[in-house]
This record gives structure tokens, C-alpha cells and sequence, in this order.
């Protein structure tokens, strides 16, 4: 039995998502009933083998590149939210080059004859719809504030300083302005 890990790309979401399915299945098509395009598909001899590619590639965005999931289950009535990221962040071409070194990875490793080991994986808590993880706001709005100066063709505006950050500027502005006073200005015992 062959299954297919796969890489697809939705532009209204700004989004690229991950995932395996059975060669048999319809998952690809039912996604693309919601406007997911596909971008690349790799056929592997086992749904265990895509399934130990894809989590492997997900590591490797989450872990090592630090990029949160993108959507919310309410985004994604048919499942795999989890699997997304933002676009700003990885593109698809990048995510495929992640999967194929992965699955090269999972081939090599079975062509020596040493096994990956198997991690338990821990699950994460259920989610409520419309709950997203920690840092997907982050993302969101990091995605929206490069689509928005990529339409309007301008910088995007820098993060405003935090409150006390004026005063403190000022005050050793003002301090470095007394100091150059001062040396400017010699005390009258050092004319005598």
C-alpha cells in the first residue's frame, strides 16, 4: 500500500500546510474544495513511512525554525490545522525541501539498517474552536503586515517604543547636554 505526503498552499489564507494521506484516499480533493492548491506530492511504500516524513518535517518547522501553527480549527472545518504555517514565514518551495530531506533521511536510515527511534509523541490538549496556540496571533499579524506593505509597495511602520522608553531617552539626552555645558563652560576658579 502506497501513501502520499504532500505539500499544498491555500492563497486566501495566506497559508501552507503539510500532511500525508493513503494513495486511495480523497483527503487532497477535499481540501481543495476549500481552496487549497496543490504544490507537491511524494509517494512513499507505507502510510507509516509518510506519516514518520511528515511529523519529521514538522519538527523541523516548529522545532528548529520556530514557526507556530498558522490557522485555527474554525479556519479548517476538515482538520489539520496544526500542520499549517504562515507564508511570510516558509514558503511552500522551503517546506518541500524540508519533506524531501526528511524523507531521504527516513530512507537512508532503513537502507543501514538502524531503525529512527520512536519517540513517543506527546498529544496536545484538545482545543475549542476559534482557540489558537500561544504565538499564531503573532504570526498573523507579522503575515498581514508583509501582504499589506507588499500591496501598498511601502516600508511597514517599526513597533512603537514601550512608554518609559521617552523618558529615559530624555533624560540622558539632558544629561548629555549638562555635560557639554559644563565642559563648555569652565567653573570661574578654573580662570583664576
Amino acid at each position: 500500500m502506497t501513501a502520499i505526503t504532500y505539500v499544498i498552499t491555500h492563497p486566501g489564507y495566506r497559508a501552507v500546510k503539510l500532511g500525508y494521506t493513503g494513495a486511495e484516499s480523497d483527503r487532497i480533493e477535499q481540501l481543495a474544495r476549500h481552496g487549497w492548491q496543490s504544490f507537491r506530492r511524494l509517494s512513499l511504500v507505507s502510510s507509516r513511512l509518510a506519516w514518520e516524513v511528515e511529523q519529521a518535517a514538522l519538527f523541523q518547522i516548529r522545532h528548529r525554525l520556530y514557526i507556530p501553527p498558522y490557522l485555527t480549527s474554525g479556519q479548517m472545518p476538515s482538520g489539520g490545522w496544526t500542520e499549517t504555517a504562515s507564508l511570510s514565514l516558509i514558503d511552500a518551495r522551503e517546506a518541500w525541501e524540508i519533506v524531501l530531506e526528511e524523507a531521504a533521511a527516513a530512507h537512508l536510515a532503513a537502507q543501514l539498517g538502524r531503525p529512527k527511534p520512536r519517540r513517543r509523541i506527546p498529544v496536545p490538549p484538545r482545543r475549542t474552536a476559534g482557540d489558537t496556540p500561544k504565538f499564531a496571533a503573532v504570526a498573523r499579524v507579522e503575515a498581514a503586515r508583509t501582504a499589506r506593505s507588499a500591496q501598498v509597495g511601502a516600508q511597514s511602520k517599526p513597533l512603537p517604543k514601550r512608554r518609559g522608553a521617552r523618558n529615559r531617552n530624555a533624560a540622558r539626552e539632558l544629561a548629555v547636554e549638562q555635560a557639554v555645558i559644563t565642559v563648555k563652560n569652565p567653573s570661574t576658579e578654573e580662570q583664576k
